[in-house]
């Protein structure tokens, strides 16, 4: 078994969509795996089936639903799956759900399973407790399950980090 080499490659796409079938196709054959962005209204890509066929070779992938969250905090201050507000709550569910049944999509499309981790976040900003956060994670376990990826806590920052900090979720020791 090799070592995942997983690549955050979104972050430096090219501005233009006719050019990101070349970009992933350049990327050297030790790359594993893609950081994929969760996006609000778009998911992983505008067209599944010709995003599936550029990313197929990236067994080791993980999908990040940051994008997804940071919008929707900034719309709904109490949205995240560590919120203790009911209604906050239920829409981070229901947008991790909405990334899952994505990644089953995307599996299907692609012909193997591409995605082997999901990252989840402590949100929302200043707001955020872990009770709730457990229990989101508690009630998403039969998801990531069925789809067959991992749940990884991606940390951020911490309100009570070294300065202001800008997700301000969950410390570590929450």
């Amino acid at each position: 078994m090799t070592t995942p080499f997983v690549v955050g490659a979104y972050a430096i796409l090219p501005p233009e969509r006719a050019e990101h079938g070349s970009f992933y196709a350049a990327l050297p054959a030790w790359v594993t795996g893609l950081e994929i962005p969760w996006k609000l209204e778009v998911g992983m890509d505008p067209d599944p089936a010709w995003f599936a066929a550029q990313v197929a070779r990236f067994t080791d992938s993980v999908l990040t639903l940051i994008p997804a969250t940071m919008v929707s905090i900034g719309s709904d201050p109490w949205f995240g799956l560590a919120s203790p507000d009911a209604d906050g709550r239920a829409a981070a569910l229901a947008m991790a759900r909405e990334a899952l049944d994505a990644v089953e999509r995307l599996h299907e499309d692609a012909g193997a399973a591409v995605v082997r981790w999901v990252h989840v976040h402590s949100g929302p900003s200043d707001r955020a407790e872990s009770g709730p956060f457990e229990r989101s994670l508690g009630e998403l376990a039969d998801d990531f399950a069925r789809v067959g990826v991992r749940p990884v806590i991606e940390h951020c920052d911490a309100a009570a980090g070294v300065g202001p900090g800008e997700k301000r979720f969950l410390t570590l020791a929450d």
